[in-house]
């Protein structure tokens, strides 16, 4: 295994709203690409099946890597925790961009390897 893209969809008062989170664990396949692409794909299915309009991933502050990723992706920092060290980024999605992710993800090829 790579690594893992994980999303939560705990806002008790928002259920467009999920925190979303990539780990690569080896470092071999840092640097390729392979987050960005496994979060834009997690994004546009969460859109597209479960009608998410709004992300928001916690990063530690030290991994740059991380945060510059997300704001690649159009998220901005809307917290910072001290006491954690870490900060939140928001990408919330209007009604244009909620249908850029639809289209592009009915271009995703679903493959059944069962």
């Amino acid at each position: 295994m790579i690594g893992d893209v994980n999303l939560y969809i705990n806002d008790d008062y928002n259920s467009k709203r999920a925190e979303i989170e990539v780990m690569i664990a080896e470092n071999k396949f840092r640097g390729q690409g392979i987050a960005q692409e496994a979060l834009e794909l997690m994004m546009k299915f969460s859109v597209t099946k479960i009608g998410i309009n709004t992300f928001y991933g916690r990063i530690l502050e030290k991994n740059s890597a991380s945060i510059g990723l997300f704001k690649k992706l159009g998220f901005v920092q809307t917290e910072r925790s001290e006491f954690f060290k870490q900060v939140t980024l928001e990408l919330q999605l209007d009604d244009d961009s909620v249908e850029e992710y639809k289209n592009s993800y009915n271009l995703v090829k679903n493959q059944n390897y069962l």
